[in-house]
């Protein structure tokens, strides 16, 4: 796949999402999928938002303009909206032992997990994530707010992790706190939410306190 065949699949899934044929999680897991590895060594992807390029610097991926490109690629083609069809909702799983760790962090003063990236073996940069921070933010917010809109204004920290498997995951982590009383003594409980983000496939899933 070249930079043109990249922008005209992007515009592609930017009008079936459009449309109603495909949900912002399955738009967001598509568009993470146009990534470019060019004649330098070096990676590009598609912004889902705007639909303009970013390049990995080596460190995070930043706004670019990609080789032999003179302008921004043209505004998708418009449609009229639609109510959303089709496509399953996100497996939640409840992550006990995630859940817990945090509460203990919190117990003791501490904010949230964060988790640093991964590096190669030899302390270099590890190949990018095919769904950036941002995109995995984006496709967290959107869950939370569906599923969980008592979390609306939440404190969020953002992180992440590889599992022992290999897997990497973006994490966007929610706190919020509500007051109880019990036998006349009132309490402060946090409320925490986590959603984890395969940097490779952007299915998410979600552990939750409570």
């Amino acid at each position: 796949m070249d930079f043109q065949e990249a922008e005209s699949k992007y515009f592609e899934l930017k009008g079936r999402l459009n449309s109603g044929r495909l949900t912002e999680e399955q738009f967001q897991a598509e568009v993470a999928r146009l990534r470019i590895h060019d004649d330098e060594g070096r990676y590009w992807t598609v912004d889902a938002r705007s639909g303009g390029w970013l390049l990995y610097d080596g460190t995070r991926w930043v706004p670019a303009q990609p080789p032999g490109s003179a302008a921004a690629p043209p505004p998708p083609p418009s449609a009229a909206p639609s109510g959303r069809k089709g496509g399953s909702s996100p497996v939640f799983l409840v992550g006990a032992l995630a859940v817990a760790a945090v509460l203990c962090l919190v117990a003791l003063g501490g904010a949230v997990i964060l988790l640093s990236r991964t590096g190669g073996a030899d302390g270099t940069a590890a190949e990018p994530a095919a769904v950036t921070q941002g995109q995995a933010e984006r496709i967290a917010d959107d869950l939370v707010i569906k599923e969980f809109p008592e979390m609306k204004g939440a404190e969020k920290t953002l992180g992440s992790f590889q599992n022992p498997a290999g897997t990497r995951f973006w994490t966007v982590t929610y706190r919020q706190d509500v007051q109880a009383e019990l036998e006349g003594v009132s309490y402060r409980i946090p409320n925490v939410v986590i959603v984890s983000v395969d940097q490779e496939t952007g299915e998410p899933v979600v552990a939750v306190s409570g």
